[in-house]
């Protein structure tokens, strides 16, 4: 098995970023292990929830410093 981390940087772009991971997930390998490092630069988390799946990890994190 191996792994790999995926890294997403967005800006209020919670439909995009939902997609970035669905379509990671849809047609990774079976035999990989992939974690996903979301990074939000505004202070949305609403669509924390929205990005889990099952077989990987996601960690998201919101940006300290990003502007209101």
């Amino acid at each position: 098995m191996e792994d790999l981390t995926i890294l997403i940087v967005g800006f209020r772009q919670a439909p995009l970023t939902t997609m970035a991971v669905s379509s990671f997930e849809r047609f990774r390998p079976k035999d990989l292990k992939v974690t996903y490092v979301v990074v939000e630069n505004s202070p949305d988390s609403s669509y924390k929830g929205t990005l889990y799946h099952p077989e990987s990890t996601v960690r998201f994190m919101l940006n300290p410093q990003a502007p209101s």
